[in-house]
């Protein structure tokens, strides 16, 4: 349903060509900001339907930690980090730096 809503956050992009990248002061301040920005923006809501409940929203008012990390994950794009580096996992998202 995801990729269905957000096409192109799913778009293949060949983009896990090329390894990690360096965490530089740039991308760490980057990091923390979109963090705090994400964490502040969106209400803590628990989703009470399991699967049937999940809907992975990209900067929603009121979501859980699915739509968090996606959120993240869309910023951090949107500020040019390659999709290769930023792995969504059940639960967070893993940015993979050297």
């Amino acid at each position: 349903m995801f990729c269905l809503r957000y096409e192109a956050e799913c778009r293949s992009r060949r983009s896990f060509r090329g390894g990690p990248i360096r965490l530089t002061e740039t991308r760490w301040a980057d990091l923390q900001e979109i963090n705090r920005t994400v964490n502040q923006a969106i209400e803590p809501a628990r989703n009470e339907f399991g699967l049937a409940g999940e809907e992975w929203t990209i900067n929603p008012d009121r979501g859980d930690c699915n739509d968090y990390a996606v959120s993240k994950r869309h910023e951090l794009l949107r500020r040019g980090w390659p999709a290769r580096v930023l792995l969504l996992s059940y639960g967070g998202i893993w940015v993979m730096t050297v």
